[in-house]
Order: C-alpha cells, then structure tokens, then sequence
C-alpha cells in the first residue's frame, strides 16, 4: 500500500489548556483515493489518529465515515501518519 501524507495544520500548543487536536490530515492512498479529515489527537495514552467522522444531527452522535477493516491495517496507517507529524513538528 502506498501512502501520501499531507498534513494541512500543524496546532502548536502555548498552554495546557488548548484542545488536544494537534493537527489535521489528508492521505493518498495508492495514488488514487484521497482521505480527508484525519486528526492527530492527543490522548491521556499519547498521540493517536482519528480517522474521519461525521455527527448525527438528530441523536448528536458520531458515527465514522471511513475506518480499516483489521488491527494490523490500522497500525499501520497510524504509524505512517505520526512518523509524517512528527517529521513536520520538528522541521518547525
């Protein structure tokens, strides 16, 4: 699988009381389907990656608009993406 990385915005956090988005993400994947809306958050465990997600206007719930189908696919992805954050944080 081959991916492209496009982080749009990069958070730079000033106070401990900022949100924890860290930054928002675009993928390509194999060239020919692009992602949109990936997050890199910071959780209570570290950094993760949300994928896309959209809420419910009647119940306010949030439901995914795209997600992988196995463990090892989302590893994966998760790695590809906070190697490419990090890359672009410290360029900073």
């Amino acid at each position: 699988m081959d991916i492209n990385i496009s982080i749009r915005r990069v958070f730079i956090l000033k106070s401990e009381k900022q949100t924890s988005l860290r930054a928002f993400v675009d993928i390509i994947v194999n060239g020919c389907l692009v992602i949109k809306g990936l997050k890199v958050v910071s959780g209570k465990n570290g950094l993760f990656v949300s994928m896309p997600q959209e809420q419910n206007t009647q119940n306010k719930k949030w439901y995914p608009t795209v997600t992988t189908l196995d463990l090892d696919t989302r590893n994966r992805l998760q790695d590809i993406v906070l190697k490419a954050y990090e890359e672009q944080v410290t360029k900073k």
